[in-house]
């Protein structure tokens, strides 16, 4: 959940839509990992640039944990 309200700022949680919120489908993992990539490339200058895994990669990645996580960033390297 927390992805898709990063992906959407300006949605507004109210009591009709939470359930609906809730009941979001999870991105499949090549989803996850092609969300990972874009957001490093925005938040990045230059290709090889260092980065610092954090825990807010999990919800760049709508990773359900640091497993997962862990295992799409292994995928990607």
């Amino acid at each position: 959940m927390s992805g898709w309200l990063g992906e959407n700022k300006i949605f507004e949680i109210t009591t009709e839509n939470l359930k609906w919120l809730i009941n979001l489908p999870a991105p499949g993992f090549h989803e996850k990992a092609d969300k990972i990539l874009s957001a490093l490339e925005k938040g990045t200058v230059y290709a090889g640039q260092p980065l610092i895994l954090d825990i807010s990669w999990l919800s760049l990645g709508r990773c359900i944990n640091k497993d997962e996580l862990n295992e799409v960033i292994r995928y990607l390297e």
